[in-house]
């Protein structure tokens, strides 16, 4: 007897997701291009991007704080732990991300 493959529980076709990575994209990039609209850029970005549970991709990640949707980060280096600080100059909100290579 043969098995079928089990299906994901609410599966979305490929093009919705490609369209919603799309559209974050697009999104992105203007937030950073306009101040005056970026807050509402980025909230519609997060917006599209948990209703089709998509990420936000890393480069645009690190460059727009999550509390306050500032752009200018203090970064500091750690190589020893082997992460970097990054420090947001509008609320001093912080955030730590790894790099080297993998394991």
């Amino acid at each position: 007897m043969r098995r079928e493959k089990k299906r994901k529980r609410r599966s979305r076709p490929d093009w919705v997701t490609d369209i919603a990575k799309e559209r974050i994209k697009i999104l992105l990039e203007r937030a950073l291009s306009t101040p005056d609209r970026k807050e509402r850029y980025l909230e519609l970005a997060r917006k599209i991007g948990m209703r089709y549970n998509v990420r936000v991709p890393k480069s645009y990640k690190r460059r727009v704080c999550k509390k306050c949707s500032g752009t200018k980060f203090r970064i500091r280096v750690f190589s020893k732990g082997k992460y970097m600080l990054y420090t947001c100059l509008k609320c001093e909100e912080k955030y730590r991300f790894p790099y080297g290579t993998k394991k």
